[in-house]
């Protein structure tokens, strides 16, 4: 038995249908709370600026103890005041694709430190109204890599301008 699913694509406008098998909404239900639980990355659907949705994944990079402290949350607060202006929903998730060019950027912990994390999404249609569906992925020892190297480079270009 299949369970036919309407949805919008806010990137063509139209409305598309998808199949899935889901013998009940409870069976539904359970797989989808189990995919959003175990992804493995910080998962969130963000809504008119706000956080509805979080898993524990990104709770955890953020520091908060639970994902339930993120609900309600303006996103545009956990992101670090110097990266607000391109880490905007809307640039972010508006080119349609998965990852945007430069999806790297600053958000908060709940002790105020900040975390580099990379990012990723979707525009998606949610009981009408226009959200994000979006990932979050702890970027900071990459970041810190790349800090070290660049400190060398210019170490070397010193030594050899000298």
């Amino acid at each position: 038995m299949s369970k036919v699913l309407k949805y919008s694509s806010t990137s063509q406008n139209q409305t598309k249908v998808a199949r899935v098998y889901a013998p009940d909404s409870d069976f539904h239900a359970d797989v989808l709370a189990e995919l959003f639980g175990n992804a493995g990355v910080g998962l969130c659907v963000l809504q008119e600026g706000l956080v509805k949705l979080a898993n524990a994944e990104l709770a955890g990079i953020l520091k908060y103890p639970a994902a339930d402290e993120l609900i309600g949350k303006s996103f545009r607060n956990l992101v670090h005041p110097e990266d607000q202006a391109s880490a905007h929903p809307d640039i972010l998730f508006s080119s349609g694709s998965v990852c945007p060019d430069d999806p790297s950027f600053r958000m908060l912990r709940k002790d105020g430190a900040s975390v580099w994390v990379h990012a990723g999404g979707r525009p998606i249609i949610i009981r009408g109204a226009r959200a994000f569906a979006g990932f979050f992925v702890n970027v900071n020892s990459h970041h810190d890599r790349l800090n070290t190297l660049n400190d060398s480079l210019q170490r070397y270009e010193t030594i050899l301008d000298d």
